[in-house]
């Protein structure tokens, strides 16, 4: 059985990441939400689906966290909301909710 896929889209309006770093990529409502943390070690997400590209620019996390260049983001539902999970730059894994 063959899938057929559309064309790829660019994802990256706005963000600058580290090639080959992971992207978090979780179901919100009929579209997705994008989670991944760029090339200064920033927590960032976005929204969108595949055939309309992005809802908007991505937009960092938090202020208060700074982790390593393209580490991954473990991503959760929690309620109507998100559960972030990640290391941070000193080695301590750190959470935050919205």
């Amino acid at each position: 059985m063959a899938f057929a896929f559309l064309g790829w889209k660019n994802m990256s309006d706005g963000f600058t990441g580290v090639a080959g770093a992971r992207v978090t990529a979780v179901p919100w409502g009929n579209h997705f939400a994008l989670f991944a943390t760029d090339a200064s070690g920033v927590v960032s997400c976005a929204g969108g689906d595949p055939q309309n590209g992005l809802m908007g620019p991505w937009a960092p996390m938090s202020d208060a966290f700074s982790g390593v260049a393209g580490a991954p983001v473990t991503v959760l539902p929690w309620g109507n909301h998100f559960a972030l999970f990640a290391t941070d730059a000193s080695g301590v894994v750190s959470c935050a909710g919205g």
